[in-house]
């Protein structure tokens, strides 16, 4: 119970479905590949999709749901799509900011005292965050030139670089690559 928590009623009971390689040859492998590595030839098999959003049915929404929840990879066919790591330098941004699918900067005037929220819809969340830091992304968002960016991003206090950077490291915030200038790297 403990080791398989996710998948244990509250009574102690499981939902269990069986897969015999006669049935599923694929993931039978699937099943025995990751019993290998975890100890545990099991897999939950739920809706993808997040609560309030309807289940994903296109490589769009999957990727998506990739950028703007906390899941680690997204499988089509033979491939697996993953984000990959970014290690930021301080004085440089690799890409123009945007936002994650489904997140939004917005404030509102509440008894004559502004509030800036960064909200996630498909996280369900909202988050207060700083004037400062509200405006910084703002700007940068509004920029459409690598070298714009990189240097409004370059002028911040270094204290709104990190708080960026973080944002970046959560997925609250996404890089595009700039291909205006003839880049073609990905």
């Amino acid at each position: 119970r403990d080791k398989l928590a996710a998948i244990t009623h509250v009574d102690g009971t499981a939902r269990v479905q069986t897969v015999s390689e006669h049935d599923n040859a694929e993931i039978h492998a699937l099943l025995n590949a990751f019993g290998e590595r975890s100890g545990f030839p099991v897999l939950l098999n739920t809706s993808f999709n997040v609560r309030g959003q309807p289940i994903v049915e296109e490589p769009q929404q999957a990727i998506e749901m990739l950028l703007s929840t906390h899941i680690d990879a997204v499988v089509f066919g033979g491939y697996i799509v993953e984000l990959r790591e970014w290690e930021l330098d301080e004085q440089n941004l690799p890409g123009l900011l945007r936002l994650s699918p489904g997140c939004k900067l917005h404030s509102a005037l509440e008894k004559n005292e502004a509030k800036y929220w960064l909200t996630h819809d498909y996280q369900g969340t909202s988050q207060l965050i700083s004037a400062q830091l509200y405006h910084s992304l703002t700007e940068l968002l509004r920029l459409h030139c690598l070298a714009d960016t990189q240097n409004a991003y370059a002028e911040l206090p270094l204290t709104l670089r990190k708080q960026i950077n973080k944002y970046i490291q959560l997925k609250c915030l996404t890089l595009a690559y700039d291909f205006s200038a003839g880049r073609n790297e990905p």
